[in-house]
């Protein structure tokens, strides 16, 4: 990450947690800013945005250097549906691949006739909670322990 990319986001949590800022004298704030920066220079910008987004959407006190270390390392790679349903195919043996597709059509199906903004939400909720099971079981090196369509039937799809 480079000083621009850095002031963008301090920029950010001082927008968001101004109190924090306010009483910094400009030797106190330089000394900050250049703490801050040995802290965190290292990380990918984008990864550094988006854990400041979460901490700023979920938490009401300013964050640690650690906390967005932490969150930075754990940020999530935006997926499509098709793709997430695909990365899960790999799951399933050669000769159970028609489940994926009756998965997948389970998806659609629940999804099709609802309002944009109930399948925007439900969209979501499938995708981060599939998201999160995928990746705990290749975190572990595990094979997923249920089918697709037995997992969807879990998460209420």
């Amino acid at each position: 990450m480079n000083r621009n990319e850095f002031t963008k986001i301090i920029d950010m949590l001082e927008a968001a947690y101004p109190a924090r800022f306010e009483k910094m004298d400009y030797e106190k704030r330089l000394e900050f800013l250049r703490t801050w920066y040995r802290g965190l220079s290292d990380l990918k910008a984008e990864d550094l945005d988006q854990a400041v987004i979460r901490h700023i959407r979920d938490n009401r006190f300013f964050p640690t250097i650690a906390e967005l270390r932490e969150a930075a390392g754990k940020t999530v790679r935006k997926v499509s549906t098709r793709e997430l349903f695909d990365r899960f195919a790999n799951y399933y043996p050669e000769y159970d691949m028609g489940r994926r597709n009756e998965a997948f059509k389970r998806f659609v199906d629940k999804v099709r006739d609802m309002s944009p903004e109930e399948r925007w939400n439900e969209v979501a909720r499938i995708k981060s909670t599939v998201i999160a099971y995928v990746q705990a079981c290749e975190l572990d090196r595990e094979e997923l322990p249920m089918p697709l369509n037995e997992f969807l039937e879990r998460i209420g799809v």
